[in-house]
C-alpha cells in the first residue's frame, strides 16, 4: 500500500459537488428543461445530474480551511485579551459567512439575477450564504462528512 493511499486531505482541497436542497422545502434542486420555477424535477425520466444545482465545496481537513481555523482561533485567543466594549460586532455570524466562503470553491448551475452564471467571487459567496440559514447548515454539514470527497469503497 502506498503512503498516498492514506492521504485525506488532497481530496478535501479539490473539493466535491455538493447538490443543494431547497432552502424552504426540502427537495434536490435542478434547473433546466425538465425542473419548474421550485427547482423540481419534473421530467419524467430519472434526474439528469447536469442539471443539478450545488456548488463544489471544500472538507473540513483542505488546507485553506485548516488555515482559516487556526487564524480565527489565535484571532479569538487575542480578543479575549481585550476589555470589552459592549459594542463589539457580531463576531459569531460575520466568521461563520467568513467560514463558508472559505468552504466553498465555486457555483454549479447557479445564475446571478440577470441570467449569468454566479462567480466565485467573496460578494457573490457572502450574499448567497446569507441568503438562508439553511445554505449554510447544508454547507457545513456536507463539509464535515470526510466520505462526500472519495470514491465509494469497491467491493473485496
Amino acid at each position: 500500500m502506498k503512503l498516498s493511499d492514506f492521504d485525506t486531505k488532497s481530496p478535501q482541497d479539490e473539493g466535491a459537488f455538493m447538490h443543494l436542497h431547497h432552502t424552504k422545502y426540502g427537495f434536490p434542486v435542478y434547473t433546466g428543461p425538465n425542473a419548474d420555477k421550485l427547482g423540481r424535477w419534473i421530467g419524467k425520466e430519472a434526474p439528469d445530474p447536469a442539471f443539478a444545482v450545488g456548488m463544489i465545496v471544500r472538507g473540513m481537513e483542505a488546507q485553506s480551511v485548516q488555515e482559516f481555523t487556526r487564524r480565527q482561533k489565535r484571532l479569538m485567543m487575542s480578543a479575549k485579551s481585550k476589555v470589552p466594549t459592549g459594542f463589539e460586532e457580531d463576531t459569531d455570524h460575520e466568521n461563520g459567512i467568513k467560514f463558508g466562503c472559505v468552504l466553498i470553491v465555486s457555483f454549479v448551475n447557479i445564475e446571478d439575477d440577470n441570467g449569468n452564471t454566479l462567480d466565485s467571487t467573496e460578494e457573490n459567496k457572502r450574499a448567497f450564504i446569507s441568503l438562508s440559514d439553511n445554505i449554510s447548515k447544508q454547507l457545513l454539514t456536507f463539509a464535515q462528512d470526510q466520505s462526500n470527497f472519495f470514491e465509494a469503497l469497491p467491493s473485496a
